[in-house]
């Protein structure tokens, strides 16, 4: 299911596979290029491994300017927001996994703008937007149902 407004787009899905291994690939920064063709190239910038508030990435997304995010909200094994400012807009990325039973979960994957350039930017991405949402809800899906290695 996809909903969307000029400033924020969504798609939901299940994944035919626990919600640990679907967090666990989600929140492996890292390997995103791996199953993701919305994301050419990440860069953890705070150190090896870190993952939770405040961890900084850099990515690099084709057609897009790369941007810096971080995280600033973590709930283990739940959700991560993270977020990146250009002039006149502040962009969060939102990433929930729920549970549905043992071994199936429900996936959100949100793109919000704000600020004062949010609806102009909104609607000059919102193509490019959607598609990278489904892109990745696509190779999530497709990594978590293998088992979620490589």
């Amino acid at each position: 299911m996809t909903s969307e407004s000029p400033k924020t787009f969504r798609v939901d899905g299940n994944i035919d596979a626990p919600a640990a291994v679907v967090w666990g690939v989600m929140t492996d920064f890292e390997s995103m290029p791996e199953w993701t063709a919305s994301v050419a190239r990440i860069r953890v910038l705070d150190g090896a491994d870190p993952r939770g508030l405040g961890t900084r990435v850099r990515i690099h997304q084709p057609r897009l300017a790369p941007a810096t995010w971080v995280v600033d909200e973590w709930r283990e094994g739940e959700q991560f927001s993270w977020t990146s400012r250009f002039v006149g807009v502040r962009t969060t990325g939102t990433h929930l996994v729920t549970p549905t039973s043992a071994d199936t979960c429900s996936v959100v994957l949100q793109i919000t703008h704000e600020g004062p350039l949010a609806s102009l930017v909104g609607r000059m991405t919102a193509q490019l937007t959607r598609r990278y949402l489904d892109i990745e809800l696509a190779g999530l899906t497709q990594r978590a149902e293998a088992g979620g290695g490589n």
